[in-house]
């Protein structure tokens, strides 16, 4: 009962810092879950308050959401980017480990160099879950993205078998490069291997199931959701590398050709809103976890520390400055690199806006839930029985840098690239995506004239002829003076759909756009009051009391359902309106092609789901 009892409470904290996220707009989702950890772990004892195994966080939460992203990553821009995601995924972790290891050491000399290279490893991977939650509201370059995004997949692996490596010298006393050559190859190329096969065997598994076994969508998604708890623990009982295992199957099971009809797209409509909502979830558990350890690891410090809290505080800062100084330096090195190859100039790298982007994507390097569990499982008992009893403090000081590069991401990222060209592509996409919709408005506007659904047209009917025309051409500013036609509830709810949508745009729009969809919503609100109203009037044959109640309430009923149709069948229409508004837009180049793709797939989606 207790364990379930605080699962609830994890899962109700995940649900707040969702609701204060809203709120606290200028703060970044992780850092409101790990103050909301901190809260919980004061007012209400758990167990994670002792600590948490290392195990169970890389199996229940890093496992499932590193192969959900690797389903989703995308491959060709990663083949494209693969020299520069191999660079920092591998040669910046080991360059990290070396560096912040002697750091460490010199800092702390009492931590042997063995266990400051482990926390070095520890601290070279970047956390994928808050890179996946920082791009969702920072626009980096395409190029930084991609890299980005490939690091998080990949740096797991190094970093892990770096952290291995050194930990056994500091178990044994004994470093031998032959091992760790071992040890790295039946990670990296047994984890690809492994993961590989897994891949192409749970594609196959799926398709058998989905064909001949399983009837239901629901079925569907949790035998697919077993796969990267399958593969993990198949992983680590071979003893070779779990976690690339689960990203390679990912992304072999993601690029495995999968049949287009109606059954399989209503399993996946349903496979993704799942997978959405655990990425969600376990997201939201890592964090609240991270901040329920932070009390227990800081009381110690505060008050049985062998060492001052300040100089462990100043230890935590110069770290992060040397973390972050390592890692710009390395970035630049790879643009550089990359002008060189691309035959530009290597000046521009050095120029104010490329040296923002590089500090940008350094900053975005942050630290998480893989760099928790790894230091978590730092021994108490070194070589020769010596006793570590500085663990408590090693724990501090790597916590401490993973909280700080998390304020970095939060505060630095938007100030160097959030307001600026990052800005600029949300105003376009949220220009075209209102301009999309105010046509598809238009559309049905006219439509609805020539069709009779508007019984009080004050605009003339528009012959049917220049429909097409006037819904791919009508500029945004002229779009309002078309919103006084309609009178039919049916039409007017379908409108209501698209203007509170646009409702949503608004406050990423450009000014000049914003105030023409603005004077839409309102124009659409007014017609739907002044249709709610008059629907309410009492007609002559309402003054007298039906005798019989079951006849006037089956007649309701009658007229609900005939409207639910009637707003069926205008959404299709819209619809199909709308698909060839985007081509449209697209031949004049008022929208991107990958924006449209976005705008159609939604569509898609919606029409399945209806």
């Amino acid at each position: 009962m207790d364990s379930v009892v605080d699962a609830l409470i994890l899962f109700t904290a995940v649900a707040a810092a969702g609701l204060f996220s809203k709120i606290l707009k200028r703060l970044s989702l992780p850092l409101i879950q790990i103050a909301i950890g901190v809260i919980v772990s004061i007012l209400v004892p758990m167990p994670f308050s002792s600590g948490i195994n290392a195990d169970i966080l890389l199996l229940l939460f890093i496992a499932p959401l590193l192969f959900n992203e690797s389903r989703h990553v995308d491959k060709a821009e990663l083949w494209q980017r693969r020299n520069g995601v191999i660079s920092p995924s591998f040669g910046l972790v080991v360059t990290i480990m070396v560096c912040v290891g002697f750091a460490i050491h010199g800092l702390i000399p009492a931590i042997p160099l063995a266990i400051a290279f482990a926390m070095g490893a520890a601290m070279g991977p970047t956390d994928v879950t808050a890179v996946v939650a920082l791009m969702k509201d920072i626009r980096f370059g395409k190029r930084h993205e991609a890299l980005l995004k490939g690091e998080a997949l990949f740096n797991d692996v190094s970093g892990t078998v770096c952290f291995q490596c050194s930990l056994a010298v500091a178990l044994t006393g004994v470093f031998a490069v032959s091992q760790a050559g071992e040890l790295l190859a039946m990670d990296l190329v047994g984890g690809l291997l492994f993961g590989g096969i897994c891949g192409v065997a749970a594609w196959f598994l799926m398709r058998v199931a989905s064909d001949y076994l399983i009837d239901s969508p629901s079925a569907y998604v949790v035998l697919e959701m077993a796969i990267p708890f399958v593969v993990y623990l198949a992983s680590e009982a071979m003893g070779i590398g779990s976690i690339i295992a689960v990203v390679c199957c990912g992304l072999v099971f993601s690029m495995m050709p999968k049949r287009q009809t109606p059954r399989t797209a209503r399993m996946h409509v349903q496979s993704e809103g799942t997978w959405s909502t655990i990425e969600y979830l376990l997201n939201g558990i890592i964090f609240v976890v991270l901040g329920m350890q932070l009390p227990v690891v800081f009381d110690p410090m505060i008050t049985t520390s062998m060492i001052e809290p300040a100089y462990l505080l100043f230890c935590v800062v110069a770290i992060v400055f040397l973390l972050e100084s390592v890692r710009f330096i390395w970035v630049l090195c790879m643009d550089v690199v990359n002008a060189a190859h691309q035959g530009d100039s290597i000046k521009g790298c050095f120029g104010i806006k490329a040296i923002a982007n590089d500090l940008a994507m350094t900053f975005a390097g942050t630290k998480g839930g893989v760099t928790l569990s790894l230091v978590l499982t730092l021994p108490g008992t070194l070589a020769f029985g010596e006793s570590f009893i500085l663990r408590p403090e090693a724990i501090f000081v790597v916590s401490g840098v993973i909280l700080c590069t998390l304020l970095l991401a939060n505060f630095a990222v938007p100030a160097l690239v959030g307001f600026g060209e990052g800005d600029d592509k949300t105003h376009d996409s949220a220009d075209s995506e209102i301009m999309l919709l105010g046509r598809t408005m238009v559309a049905i506007q006219l439509d609805s004239g020539r069709t009779g659904l508007a019984k009080d047209c004050k605009t003339p009917t528009v012959e049917p002829r220049l429909l097409d025309l006037l819904e791919s051409t009508i500029p945004v500013g002229e779009m309002p003076r078309y919103f006084d036609r309609v009178d039919e509830s049916a039409t007017m709810i379908v409108l209501g759909r698209y203007s509170e949508r646009i409702k949503e745009l608004i406050p990423c729009a450009s000014n000049t756009v914003k105030e023409s969809a603005e004077a839409i919503c309102n124009k659409v609100d007014s017609l739907y009051d002044r249709a709610l109203r008059d629907q309410e009037k009492p007609k002559p044959t309402d003054k007298v009391e039906p005798q019989d109640r079951r006849e006037a309430k089956q007649r309701k009923k009658t007229v609900l359902r005939d409207t639910k149709g009637a707003v069926s069948d205008i959404q299709e229409k819209a619809y199909v309106q709308q698909l060839k508004i985007i081509d449209s837009m697209m031949l004049k180049e008022e929208l991107t092609a990958e924006n449209a793709k976005e705008l159609k797939n939604e569509i898609y989606l919606q029409q399945m789901i209806s």
